[in-house]
C-alpha cells in the first residue's frame, strides 16, 4: 500500500506542477499578477485534463500563512458586521 501511495503522490505532484506552471503562463500573458481560478481552468483545458469544480474567480480569497507553520497557508475568513448587513437595503 505504501508503494502505491508513493506512486500516486509522485504522479499527483507532477500534474499539479504542470497545472500551476501553465496557469502562471496564462496569468502573465493576461498581464495580471493575481492567479485566478479561470487561469487554472484554462491551463487544465490546455493540458487536456477534466475540469474541477470549486470557488468562482469572482470571490476574493485572502490567503495567510499559519503562525506556527510557515509552509501552511489558509483562507482567511471574512468578517461580516451584522449591523451593516442588516441596515443595507435589499434589492
Amino acid at each position: 500500500d505504501d508503494e502505491v501511495a508513493e506512486l500516486l503522490l509522485s504522479d499527483l505532484e507532477t500534474k499539479m506542477q504542470e497545472i500551476i506552471q501553465e496557469s502562471k503562463k496564462i496569468m502573465r500573458h493576461s498581464k495580471r499578477d493575481v492567479l485566478r481560478t479561470d487561469d487554472i481552468s484554462l491551463a487544465m483545458q490546455k493540458l487536456a485534463l477534466n475540469d474541477v469544480f470549486g470557488y468562482p474567480s469572482s470571490m476574493v480569497l485572502n490567503h495567510e500563512k499559519h503562525a506556527d507553520n510557515q509552509n501552511l497557508w489558509y483562507i482567511k475568513p471574512n468578517v461580516v458586521n451584522l449591523k451593516d448587513l442588516i441596515s443595507k437595503p435589499r434589492l
